[in-house]
């Protein structure tokens, strides 16, 4: 009666996700993970994430470890809000999943 529930569904570029697209653009990574059948396997530390127009990557050393395009990914928050999961389609038409971890500046 008083409180309006709010959606929990994972924002895609075309559902209004750009807010947390622009967010995200520049984070600076510790470290990012590729889902495999078989587990994860790290794919980089120490990188950045880069949105553009049409694309969103994860880079480590100026090198794209993970390419996905933005139209048709769905991305979303770690729930303590220490990295993103992406959910992306790359440009050969598959389907895959990066989780990227934000560099904290904590002690």
């Amino acid at each position: 009666m008083f409180f309006r529930k709010t959606s929990k569904r994972k924002k895609s570029a075309d559902d209004g996700g750009d807010e947390l697209l622009n967010k995200m653009n520049g984070k600076l990574l510790r470290y990012a993970v590729r889902r495999t059948p078989s587990g994860e396997e790290v794919i980089g530390r120490e990188g950045r994430i880069v949105v553009t127009d049409t694309e969103i990557a994860l880079r480590f050393d100026a090198k794209d470890a993970f390419l996905c395009l933005r139209e048709g990914s769905l991305c979303g928050e770690l729930m303590n809000l220490e990295g993103v999961r992406i959910d992306g389609l790359l440009p050969d038409g598959r389907r895959e999943i990066a989780i990227a971890y934000y560099k904290s500046y904590r002690k």
